[in-house]
């Protein structure tokens, strides 16, 4: 005599499917999350002090290389050189005349704002800070005479003592 033959359902290897993807699932989103609050790729990411440090010296040189005020021309041309190294100081120092000549000329005098910034890697000991500005000239009121250029550079910042400067600096567009 044959063993009674159970019937079996077509449903039970679909919901046990289910059931281990959905256990599958869990156990990866959990894991996702994990990785991603220990490797800061969360909105909660911190820059390390170095980067950060950089970042910020790169918004304030990109700041200082656009603004520059007539009357006090001299002190600003100080201030973009004292966050230049290399062939951004020597560029700068070389242009100082005719920039001050130019604004001069056009009675009006540089501005730049920075509108975002972003650490986008490392060269070597040189960290890479994407920086984007408002560039325009305003006149003696302090009011807007053009219209504003968006400038997007790309700064590589060194440490010199202690003090993040601009090493190079690489236009990477122009709107």
């Amino acid at each position: 005599m044959t063993p009674p033959t159970r019937a079996r359902s077509s449903t039970a290897p679909w919901i046990v499917a289910g059931v281990l993807v959905l256990v599958v699932a869990f156990l990866v989103f959990g894991l996702v999350n994990d990785h991603n609050r220990n490797s800061g790729t969360d909105a909660g990411y911190q820059l390390s002090s170095d980067v950060h440090a950089a970042v910020v010296a790169a918004d304030t040189e990109a700041t200082n290389l656009l603004t520059y005020s007539r009357k006090t021309f001299q002190a600003d041309m100080q201030r973009a050189l004292d966050g230049a190294t290399g062939g951004v100081r020597s560029d700068l120092k070389s242009k100082e005349s005719q920039l001050l000549t130019a604004l001069n000329k056009t009675k009006l005098d540089a501005r730049g704002d920075v509108l975002t910034s972003a650490y986008a890697g490392t060269d070597g000991k040189k960290i890479l800070v994407l920086v984007t500005l408002d560039d325009y000239r305003v006149d003696a009121t302090g009011k807007a005479a053009s219209s504003k250029t968006i400038q997007r550079f790309e700064l590589s910042m060194v440490n010199q003592k202690g003090h993040w400067l601009a090493a190079n600096l690489t236009s990477v567009g122009i709107s």
